[in-house]
């Protein structure tokens, strides 16, 4: 998001940037609209563990085993320059935090194929917990449970129940190392008097948005469960299925709202559902742009925040609101869905073959952003996971040679925050549903037969093969894509060697 929206505007209205001309611009406007910028970061991770595990004593069914252990991890974070070249390593921006941690382990096996328990060729127990201690997020201990029943050759049940936390990262917490405020242009069908329109004619508005990090963020915390069956017939060799149905709730799940802010005034309905992240500021009469002493006083927090880019206030006494989409604790979120996978394997003459696929249905996506709003299905519209995902491949095998192409699909799903064209919002549309091929392409070189080539491998992967375009989506989040079910890139090839020692 280097851009200087700014210059980008002025260069449209004066002629010098044209974005449809097919000459290129020239050198003096591209500088304007993209300034250059560097930054240095540095991350460390030091960690130390101790684990112990192994058999304790028998039971009739087996052995009963256990893992205990402990760890201490430091994480440092280290910024040295924003927005300009870093000339020392004079920090502008550090963090750091260490977690000590503990956790056992415990395998029980109570029912063995020798026991003669019928429908019950085994059933095994896990039992675990695991506590740690936060320097700078506080304490936690969160167990798991695990049980697995074989109920007859081939057939497999499982099920699990346990808690988890997740401490904000270092960049996620700390605006100094991420935080951008500026004045951006929002389409406003909110119908609020109190932050009214800029532009009556195309109903927009100009807000101060604060992005970014967020000081304020908690932990967030969940609760899941999951139970599965998986299939191995004996009577078709190299047939396997497994089905997943799982159940997470999230509590104060940290969420990064730049996606949803472009909505936030969309429609009375968005207006109230983010009324947090929304403050009414209409500048005063006696506004003077780049006099911060004339500006309504709610403005001033904001602009004393930290930001990687100059705030430009040429505009300043248009804007009507102050609007937040940095990271935030959502106040709850429960999904649960469905997990497929299936493979077959088999062979013809000298070859191998696998025939696998994936898919995942989620089921439900229930998401309350704030404490006593509403509770929304977030499944297939915008800014929301699509339900529907599958992944398809064949993998041919031949002495040294792997080659597996493979189709990927991206659901169907429903643009309801269209864009706003001459004060006229475009109706809700349905995004079709995106299929892509990828190709990989592996050679083993140990065939050769020399030293050097034992345990080397060569591999081309190929994503997109087809060069397939993503789905167009004109929405109110300002890309002619969406970002987050597709990606403009087209065909991307990589390559790999692997050398085994």
């Amino acid at each position: 998001n280097n851009i200087d929206t700014v210059a980008l505007q002025a260069a449209l209205n004066n002629g010098s940037y044209n974005p449809f001309a097919t000459a290129p611009a020239s050198e003096t406007v591209l500088r304007a609209i993209l300034p250059s910028a560097f930054d240095r970061n540095r991350s460390r991770l030091t960690e130390y563990t101790l684990r112990l595990d192994g058999p304790l004593f028998d039971l009739p069914a087996g052995e009963v085993k256990a893992a205990f252990g402990a760890s201490y991890m430091k994480l440092s974070q280290w910024r040295s320059a924003i927005g300009v070249k870093a000339t020392s390593d004079v920090p502008l921006a550090e963090a750091s935090r260490n977690i000590k941690a503990a956790y056992g382990e415990v395998y029980v096996p109570l029912v063995g194929e020798d026991m003669g328990v019928p429908a019950m060729q085994r059933l095994v127990v896990n039992l675990a917990l695991r506590t740690e201690d936060y320097s700078d997020a506080g304490s936690t201990t969160n167990p798991k449970i695990g049980l697995t029943w074989d109920v007859t050759d081939g057939v497999s049940l499982r099920g699990a129940w346990g808690k988890s936390f997740r401490a904000p990262n270092l960049i996620e917490n700390n605006p100094i190392f991420f935080s951008r405020v500026s004045l951006i242009t929002l389409s406003n069908l909110s119908g609020d008097p109190a932050i009214g329109l800029t532009n009556a004619v195309t109903n927009q508005t100009n807000v101060l948005n604060v992005a970014g990090s967020n000081a304020d963020l908690v932990p967030e915390t969940a609760r899941n469960y999951s139970f599965g069956i998986d299939i191995d017939p004996s009577l078709i060799e190299g047939f396997r299925l497994s089905a997943t149905y799982y159940n997470v709730k999230y509590k104060n799940q940290i969420l990064g709202l730049q996606g949803f802010g472009a909505s936030y005034l969309a429609s009375a309905a968005n207006r109230a559902l983010y009324a947090p992240y929304i403050t009414p500021a209409i500048q005063p009469a006696t506004c003077v742009n780049g006099n911060r002493s004339t500006y309504n006083p709610l403005y001033l927090p904001a602009l004393g925040r930290p930001t990687v880019a100059t705030i430009d206030e040429s505009n300043m006494c248009s804007a009507r609101a102050i609007t937040y989409t940095q990271n935030t604790n959502a106040a709850n979120v429960l999904q649960d869905g469905i997990d497929v996978q299936t493979s077959y394997r088999f062979a013809t003459g000298a070859s191998e073959w696998t025939l696998s696929g994936s898919l995942t249905k989620i089921l439900r996506n229930r998401t309350q952003i704030v404490a006593g709003g509403p509770v929304i299905d977030g499944r297939d519209i915008m800014n929301y996971p699509v339900s529907l995902r599958g992944r398809g491949s064949i993998t041919w095998k031949h002495g040294p040679v792997t080659v597996q192409p493979a189709l990927n699909y991206v659901g169907s799903y429903t643009n309801n925050l269209p864009i706003t064209v001459a004060g006229v919002t475009q109706p809700v549309k349905t995004v079709p549903a995106w299929t892509t091929f990828d190709l990989t392409v592996g050679v083993d070189l140990e065939w050769i037969g020399t030293g050097w080539a034992r345990g080397l491998d060569l591999n081309l992967n190929v994503r997109n093969l087809t060069d397939k375009d993503p789905p167009v989506v004109l929405s109110a989040n300002g890309n002619a894509f969406d970002a987050q079910n597709a990606n403009p890139y087209g065909t991307i090839a990589t390559a790999q060697i692997t050398k085994r020692f």
